[in-house]
């Protein structure tokens, strides 16, 4: 019995020390290779906003300046020139801001040239050169057809004009110089375009004034003016 009890043992015994020994031998258990996390993809830009178009403010201004130049086309005689001239309104408080009242200086000085026949003279004619200046100042009550919040609107105006006119005549080697105030009217038409701070404007101007200079004889100093120029709204 004992022998048995004995042989059970060593057998239990090697069994187990076969066992450990298989279990040093295995590997270690392999882990699976983990892929990688994607990175997170940047955000995608967001678009460029887009440049706002002109917007006017809609903000009543109180007081418009302008400058501007163009031609002068006259209605008598006198040859085409250009014409320079400032001006400023006051905004009347009613009515949207639409109706405004001021007042606008001009320059210009269109000439002319020529022969008269006169018997007096050597060869029967005598030439001459003739430029009229005009220092022109008006006082115009104003229109807007649309409101401040709009971007374009079409404008009007009429009122008295002043014309301090400094007539010279050159001819046969002597120079005249004659001057004259003169009163006539002024009709405008034009539109404009809000940019900036204020609006970019073309317009048409016809004033008028009879003329009866000794130089002149009778005659006018009326005219056609196509202007450009710019606003400033305050």
């Amino acid at each position: 019995m004992t022998k048995i009890i004995v042989l059970t043992l060593a057998l239990v015994f090697a069994l187990s020390g076969a066992a450990l020994a298989q279990d040093e031998e295995r590997p270690p258990d392999m882990e699976t290779p983990k892929e990688p996390a994607a990175e997170a993809a940047p955000p995608a830009a967001e678009p460029a906003a887009a440049e706002p178009a002109a917007v006017a403010t809609g903000e009543i201004p109180t007081v418009v300046l302008g400058l501007g130049a163009g031609v002068y086309i006259p209605t008598s005689s006198l040859g085409v020139n250009f014409l320079l001239g400032v001006d400023g309104a006051y905004q009347l408080p009613f009515l949207g801001g639409r109706f405004g009242v001021g007042a606008g200086l001009a320059y210009s000085q269109p000439g002319t040239s020529g022969a008269v026949e006169d018997d007096r003279v050597p060869g029967g004619s005598a030439e001459y050169d003739s430029t009229m200046r005009e220092l022109v100042l008006d006082v115009l009550f104003s229109f807007r057809v649309f409101g401040w919040d709009s971007v374009w609107s079409p404008h009007a105006g009429i009122g008295p004009v002043f014309y301090f006119l400094d007539h010279k005549v050159s001819s046969l080697g002597v120079e005249q110089n004659e001057t004259s105030t003169q009163v006539g009217f002024l009709a405008t038409l034009g539109v404009d375009y809000f940019i900036w701070r204020g609006a970019l404007v073309g317009e048409v101007r016809i004033p008028f004034a009879l003329v009866g200079q000794r130089t002149t004889g009778d005659s006018n100093v009326g005219a056609v003016s196509v202007i450009f120029g710019y606003r400033f709204r305050l």
